[in-house]
C-alpha cells in the first residue's frame, strides 16, 4: 500500500515538470528587479504559466545567476532558482498542489514545497507539512505534521 501512495505522489508532481523548455509566462499586480541582488520580485496575485502548468502565489522571487551580472537585460539572465510565497497552488492536468511556501532549484532540480503541503489527483489527496522531489531522480518524500506525526492520504476510487 505504501507503494502506490509513493507513485500516486510521483505520479502528482511529474507532469509539474512537462517541457522546461517552453516560454514561461508571469503575470503579478507588480514587478521589482533589482539588478545589484539579481533578482526580480513579482507580488499581487502572480501567475505562472509553462506549457498548460500553472503557478500562483501572492509573491515569486526570481533569483539570476550572478554571472550574468553585467548584463541589463532580464532575458539575458539565467535561473538559479524560483521562491514563492503565500496561497501557493500549482495546477496541471488533472493534478494539483498546495503549499505556504516553495523553492525550485534550477541546477540541482530540486522542488520544496513547505507547510499545509496538499496533494490531489481525481479524488485522491495526500497531506503533510513538507514535500521534496527531486526532478532528476524522480524521487519524492512527503514529511509529516509536527503535531500529527505522521502524513496522511485519501484515497478514492473512481
Amino acid at each position: 500500500m505504501k507503494i502506490f501512495f509513493i507513485l500516486l505522489l510521483c505520479i502528482s508532481i511529474e507532469a509539474f515538470g512537462k517541457d522546461t523548455s517552453a516560454p514561461i509566462s508571469i503575470d503579478s499586480d507588480h514587478l521589482e528587479f533589482d539588478q545589484e541582488h539579481n533578482r526580480a520580485t513579482f507580488t499581487g496575485n502572480v501567475m505562472v504559466d509553462q506549457d498548460g502548468t500553472k503557478l500562483y502565489a501572492d509573491k515569486l522571487i526570481v533569483h539570476y545567476n550572478a554571472n550574468n551580472a553585467n548584463s541589463s537585460e532580464l532575458t539575458n539572465k539565467k535561473v538559479e532558482k524560483i521562491e514563492s510565497f503565500g496561497n501557493i497552488k500549482f495546477v496541471s492536468a488533472d493534478k494539483t498542489a498546495y503549499s505556504d511556501f516553495a523553492v525550485y532549484n534550477m541546477s540541482k532540480q530540486m522542488l520544496e514545497m513547505q507547510g499545509n503541503v496538499k496533494l490531489e489527483q481525481d479524488k485522491s489527496v495526500l497531506y503533510g507539512e513538507k514535500l521534496i522531489y527531486d526532478m532528476k531522480t524522480k524521487f519524492a518524500r512527503l514529511i509529516s505534521k509536527k503535531n500529527q506525526g505522521r502524513v496522511r492520504a485519501v484515497i478514492n476510487k473512481k
